[in-house]
């Protein structure tokens, strides 16, 4: 595993709830686009964050422990993202 600090054993829930998120998104996002008859990106721009944390967690010295903290930011963000998403589809069907 190429983690410095063993993020998955510190901690899996939020790993997981990180990954899930990302994956309902382009999920969601592939239907909406699949109902529309329109088509969709080649690839999320929720995976540019992502792949920015994952090379600034690479990057920074295992000794200031960040990953963590990483992870959570990212989680945030990604969760506020996606939900966000939602919020403006609906108020975008609502209003035609």
């Amino acid at each position: 595993m190429a983690s410095p600090t063993g993020i998955l054993e510190r901690d899996p829930r939020c790993y997981t709830f990180l990954v899930g998120i990302i994956f309902s998104n382009i999920c969601c996002q592939l239907i909406v686009a699949q109902m529309s008859s329109t088509r969709c990106e080649l690839l999320s721009w929720l995976l540019a964050p992502v792949a920015m944390v994952v090379v600034a967690a690479l990057a920074i010295p295992s000794s200031l422990n960040l990953e963590l903290p990483l992870l959570y930011g990212l989680t945030i963000f990604a969760f506020l993202a996606h939900v966000h998403y939602g919020v403006c589809l609906v108020s975008l069907v609502v209003l035609l």
